[in-house]
């Protein structure tokens, strides 16, 4: 397995809480960072998983179970650097 880094943006929220990111961890986003900034909250997660693509599923999973949803996401450039390797 390989870690993917990326970053997803929850819809409809301005302001993260401690509510908020104990939420994400408990549903499965121990490898989470969530904070917010200029009234956008945002997840940066660094995620194993066999594929980009299964490990961004898992992450908005891992928010939808904590009650949130992904609006936007944002690539690494070190994991788009592993892409193109």
């Amino acid at each position: 397995m390989k870690t993917y880094g990326f970053t997803l943006t929850i819809q409809g929220h301005r302001v993260c809480s401690d509510d908020m990111a104990n939420a994400i961890y408990a549903a499965g986003g121990d490898d989470a960072t969530v904070c917010s900034s200029g009234g956008v909250v945002t997840v940066a997660f660094d995620r194993e998983a066999n594929s980009l693509d299964e490990a961004i599923t898992s992450a908005v999973k891992t928010l939808a179970a904590a009650g949130y949803q992904a609006s936007h996401i944002e690539i690494d450039d070190e994991t788009l650097q592993l892409l193109a390797s």
